[in-house]
């Protein structure tokens, strides 16, 4: 496995974690402001966390995952999120499904450690993006996440209520002066190695490798921009 290449970005979490939080599925808010003098190029991420993330720039759904590991390798993903930038200020936004070590209380096919956590790693033009105390966090306690009945493998279902005080909250314009700065973990306290994950374009590529006899290919009404844009995840 790859470990993290740059040490100055860490797996950051809230500082107000407690141990009922860590044995229930939890939503979580992280954000970072930053500022380019020019329009930035070629500007890379690399994204992590456990458990399930989605990624904003700007206020647009840019990725999520991470592509699943297991006890033996822990996955990053990497975003371009060049087109999203913009001259003068910008927003980057994360939210975090964190589920706890019991199996039953959460997706079971979904692996997760005994640390939860954010990971971000790269920049864009002079701006700084990795993952440290500069990040923003909060918990959105309103959203609960519940099992679906029956045999409850997945838990994909959610029992929430409006907080007009988290509204907007992936846009530049919101205030998050009242959330708390990101706790970073030390190295000696959680340490995960992480490798590039596959992306659906690879796992596609292998597929078809191995499935040479497949006569039919069926394309999803669903478009990518749709799913981009939040309507097929969190």
């Amino acid at each position: 496995m790859d470990s993290p290449r740059n040490m100055n970005s860490r797996w950051i979490w809230i500082p107000s974690w407690s141990e009922v939080d860590n044995a229930h599925p939890r939503i979580v808010y992280f954000r970072k402001k930053f500022t380019l003098n020019e329009k930035a190029e070629n500007a890379v991420i690399k994204v992590s966390a456990d458990s399930r993330y989605r990624m904003y720039v700007n206020g647009v759904s840019v990725g999520f995952g991470p592509c699943k590991g297991d006890r033996y390798v822990w996955y990053y993903d990497e975003i371009d999120i060049t087109p999203h930038l913009k001259e003068g200020e910008n927003i980057i936004s994360a939210v975090v499904l964190r589920y706890p070590l019991d199996n039953s209380r959460g997706n079971q096919s979904v692996w997760r450690t005994d640390t939860p956590g954010l990971y971000v790693e790269g920049s864009a033009g002079s701006a700084a993006l990795d993952t440290d105390e500069t990040w923003k966090c909060k918990i959105n306690n309103d959203i609960e996440i519940i099992p679906e009945g029956g045999l409850n493998f997945m838990w994909i279902m959610e029992k929430a209520e409006g907080n007009a005080r988290l509204s907007g909250w992936k846009e530049l314009s919101y205030s998050d002066e009242s959330w708390d700065d990101s706790l970073p973990y030390v190295k000696f306290k959680m340490y995960k190695s992480i490798s590039r994950g596959q992306s659906p374009k690879d796992l596609f590529l292998s597929f078809m490798k191995h499935k040479k006899s497949l006569k039919e290919l069926y394309v999803s009404e669903t478009q990518t921009k749709e799913w981009m844009n939040g309507t097929g995840g969190f």
